[in-house]
């Protein structure tokens, strides 16, 4: 190797690589985890770790613990367990959405089962399915038919109660409303009349019998347009968004808690139940 750098004239490098000093830059140039410069990345976690986060990952410097002198090592183990629980919690509904999705693309391998079904029992088959799993992965628990908020003129009772229990208490999480497409407007207005300024959000499941799974978020993408610009809507969307990646489809939208003036998220997802096509390529393939 060396005689081949003389051969080009790289005589710079084989010097560098030669130097003892040179060599331990150019291995560890990329990785700032010495003793004395670890000490000060945990110290800056500990008094601001947002600020520490405009520079390096949080799980990086996870990769170092067994490097952190001793009582360092204690505080931030300590307040990283502390930041891993207000991580799940902020989390609860985007753990609820991933759940439901992966739930649907399960069940529209077999749309055949789930077809002629009514809105009660796809409700009942969803709870059924995802109970134990939020259950045991994230410690939520589900509900339905849980009496709460409003309807028209009583207290209302809503289709998914997503739930969690913290040292003897009730923190309300999600509210799934589950409705056919076409109710898509009464769906929404249902669901903001549960919500209050106690949940992280809500979620619509629409079920799409008729038309294409892009022609269904078509609709309720017009239809929350719809609703932001009308006077007469009570908490309109002042946002809307359409997430498409790969397997993962849905709309989101914000609205304005009335108690609080924030902002609470909606999650809008489809069970696509319209297979017309491969329906019609079967027959033809038995014909």
């Amino acid at each position: 190797m060396a005689s081949k750098l003389e051969k080009l004239e790289q005589l710079d490098v084989l010097e560098e690589i030669r130097d003892f000093d040179q060599y331990f830059v150019i291995c560890f140039q990329d990785l700032d985890f010495l003793p004395d410069t670890l000490n000060q990345m945990v110290m800056i976690y500990l008094q601001n770790p947002a600020k520490l986060s405009l520079f390096l990952n949080y799980d990086d410097l996870d990769d170092y613990v067994d490097l952190m002198d001793c009582d360092l090592r204690e505080r931030y183990l300590e307040a990283r367990t502390v930041q891993k629980k207000q991580q799940t919690r902020l989390s609860n509904v985007e753990n609820v959405v991933k759940e439901l999705l992966d739930l649907l693309n399960k069940y529209q391998k077999r749309i055949v089962d789930f077809k002629d079904r009514d809105e009660v029992k796809i409700t009942a088959d969803i709870q059924d399915a995802i109970g134990n799993v939020l259950n045991s992965k994230y410690g939520l628990h589900i509900a339905r038919e849980y009496t709460m908020g409003r309807s028209e003129k009583k207290i209302g009772e809503t289709d998914l109660y997503i739930y969690k229990e913290v040292d003897g208490w009730v923190e309300d999480c999600v509210i799934i409303e589950n409705k056919y497409i076409e109710k898509f407007d009464r769906q929404y207005d249902q669901l903001i009349g549960y919500l209050n300024c106690n949940f992280e959000a809500g979620i619509t499941l629409s079920m799409n019998r008729n038309k294409s799974l892009k022609e269904g978020f078509d609709i309720i993408e017009r239809k929350l347009h719809e609703k932001r610009r009308s006077a007469e809507v009570q908490c309109p969307p002042v946002s809307i968004e359409r997430i498409e990646k790969g397997k993962v489809r849905y709309i989101v939208s914000e609205h304005i808690v009335p108690e609080t003036k924030e902002k609470m998220k909606l999650y809008h997802l489809i069970f696509q139940l319209n297979d017309d096509e491969r329906h019609k390529a079967a027959i033809n393939a038995r014909k």
